[in-house]
């Protein structure tokens, strides 16, 4: 007489499942900080060409009228330039925060008030100066890494 085989049962124990479920919460605990991070700075570069557009839409109108201000009490960007991105989902606001003959401040804000991005807003003047608007303020090496390595606190 043969001795009877017991069946083969197939499928995972419990073990098994539980260490594929610690992997993976390990994996996703590195990754999504690493691609919130991404996320945020691609969205600052957006912002950041964006200030940079307007600039040169300002620069053009100094040329053309010899003032910032267009002899108008209040200046305004335009529509296509007072966001960012152009399309899909507004990540960044831009306004002119302050404007004269001469000079100006543009300001990119961001739209989600609940951001986490310690950069906070940016700010761009006439004279190239790129600043900061946030809760960590005259931080020149925190102006720096946010504006990119071309950043200047001057």
């Amino acid at each position: 007489m043969r001795p009877e085989k017991t069946p083969r049962q197939d499928g995972f124990t419990i073990v098994e499942l539980m260490i594929v479920v610690a992997i993976i919460s390990i994996l996703t605990a590195i990754a999504l900080p690493n691609y919130r991070q991404y996320v945020q700075r691609s969205e600052r570069t957006g912002a950041i060409i964006a200030l940079m557009k307007a600039s040169n839409w300002l620069e053009q109108q100094f040329t053309i009228n010899n003032s910032y201000m267009n002899g108008s009490a209040n200046l305004a960007l335009p529509i296509e330039l007072s966001r960012s991105p152009e399309s899909g989902e507004q990540k960044y606001q831009l306004t002119i925060f302050r404007a004269s003959d001469t000079d100006y401040v543009l300001h990119a804000s961001p739209t989600d008030p609940d951001s986490d991005d310690e950069c906070g807003s940016f700010t761009l003047d006439q004279s190239g100066k790129r600043n900061l608007v946030n809760k960590y303020p005259g931080n020149g090496d925190l102006i720096v890494e946010c504006w990119g390595a071309g950043g200047s606190s001057d």
